[in-house]
């Protein structure tokens, strides 16, 4: 029987040292960078921001939840939608029950108090006018007597600045005043109205939401031009006065990035 010699033996022994620990320095380094990205992800504070009623998931398929997402993100921040209507989100933020309100117009925020405004537009509240079309269209379909054929027209009688300009287009033995959007799908459905002014951003939503026996493929149209454009802006907590700053900025910065084509688009 052949036998092992002594500097065998050692290399042996210096080499099985050598690789565990190797291995250990590896199973060291591995949990090191595992727990460092476990930290960097803990670290990230969570806002709450009230949002529209039904159009979260939505929201959440567009660019400009990227954009959120991405600038919140570099500034050490994740976030959170909460669905409700304007006037409860807007209270909830000034009482602290809320980080920030997501989209409003400057001017429903009249008399709130402890807000404070992201100074840069985020989305803008774009309406125009929408028919239902038995062919499927994504794209505007807008013929130059639009303001001839859209009457009778539904506007939203809580939108002063849409009523205000319809009244300029349209006589007012033309124009039904809608209490929200689902009486406009509804006047739609029913043929009590031709023409429904709604935002531009729920033309998705709202389309998933009508059901027309008269006709098949039945389809939500923009059959106007953009009639009214309102930037909405970003309301936080008084408590966030600098995340308000430094988000605005980051939102400048980033916003080229992401090749928007428009105010009006998502």
């Amino acid at each position: 029987m052949s036998q092992i010699s002594p500097y065998n033996t050692f290399r042996l022994i210096f080499v099985t040292v050598l690789l565990l620990v190797s291995l250990a320095f590896s199973s060291h380094s591995f949990a090191q960078i595992t727990s460092n990205a476990a930290t960097e992800t803990n670290t990230l504070k969570t806002l709450n921001f009230g949002f529209l009623i039904g159009l979260d998931e939505l929201f959440t398929t567009t660019r400009s939840h990227a954009m959120l997402n991405q600038a919140l993100k570099e500034l050490g921040y994740e976030f959170n939608l909460v669905e409700l209507p304007a006037k409860r989100s807007l209270a909830n933020t000034s009482m602290g029950i809320l980080d920030g309100d997501l989209s409003r117009a400057p001017h429903l925020t009249e008399g709130v108090t402890n807000l404070v405004q992201v100074p840069t537009p985020f989305i803008s509240a774009c309406y125009a006018g929408f028919s239902l079309g038995e062919k499927e269209s994504s794209k505007p379909v807008i013929n130059a007597d639009w303001k001839e054929t859209a009457a009778p027209v539904g506007v939203l009688f809580s939108v002063v600045s849409m009523r205000e300009k319809a009244a300029t287009i349209w006589p007012e033995k033309d124009i039904i005043y809608l209490k929200d959007t689902s009486q406009g799908v509804k006047m739609l459905n029913s043929g009590r109205i031709k023409t429904a002014i709604l935002p531009t951003t729920l033309q998705q939503a709202i389309s998933n939401l009508i059901t027309d026996v008269r006709v098949s493929n039945t389809n939500l149209t923009q059959t106007t031009p953009i009639l009214l454009n309102i930037p909405t802006y970003t309301y936080l907590n008084q408590k966030h006065q600098q995340l308000a700053i430094d988000l605005a900025k980051k939102i400048d910065q980033l916003r080229p990035s992401y090749n928007f084509v428009n105010s009006c688009e998502l």
